[in-house]
């Protein structure tokens, strides 16, 4: 099992303005962080990046229904880029 680190962090972050509308996500990994703060802001939209081939299949497989519903949108690259 993955744990997010520094989630309430994280979480917290997102409460210091208006309710977020997008959300940018430069180290996907396995979406915890996502998962968490879309759980909080059901409206959310994702731009979610990751280097990491193993990752973005499991985003295709594992989120697949927010990827088809076009609350996450899944980049394979760098966050430089």
């Amino acid at each position: 099992m993955h744990l997010p680190v520094l989630l309430s962090e994280v979480l917290s972050m997102t409460e210091r303005e208006a309710e977020p509308r997008l959300y940018l996500d430069c180290t996907f990994g396995r979406g915890g962080h996502m998962k968490a703060i879309k759980g909080k802001y059901s409206d959310l939209k994702i731009v979610a990046v990751d280097r990491d081939q193993a990752a973005i299949e499991y985003a295709n497989k594992e989120f697949a229904n927010w990827i088809s519903s076009k609350d996450l949108n899944l980049f394979r690259g760098n966050f430089m880029n």
